[in-house]
């Protein structure tokens, strides 16, 4: 199943969520995700593994399997000002 936006354009319904992984095993099972289909990715700052969801994704760029434009990431953030002020005002959607 898909959602379209037209702000985004299209959604998949169904994502691999990423919970708190082993060092390693994150950015391997999201290339696994991706070689198989997946598009959506669900992941949040708290489990501390984002920065290899997009090792794997920039990966995958670069072998050609996809393009950034193909992949819908949600990260999740808490609702607290002390991380607040980590995150880019440009990566606020209102």
């Amino acid at each position: 199943m898909q959602i379209n936006w037209s702000e985004i354009g299209t959604m998949l319904t169904i994502s691999l969520g990423i919970l708190q992984t082993c060092k390693g095993a994150c950015a391997e099972s999201v290339k696994i995700a991706i070689d198989v289909g997946y598009r959506h990715i669900d992941g949040a700052f708290v489990y501390k593994n984002e920065h290899e969801v997009g090792q794997a994704i920039r990966e995958k760029i670069a072998e050609g399997k996809i393009k950034r434009e193909d992949i819908f990431y949600c990260g999740k953030v808490r609702n607290c000002i002390k991380l607040l002020t980590l995150i880019s005002p440009a990566t606020y959607i209102l």
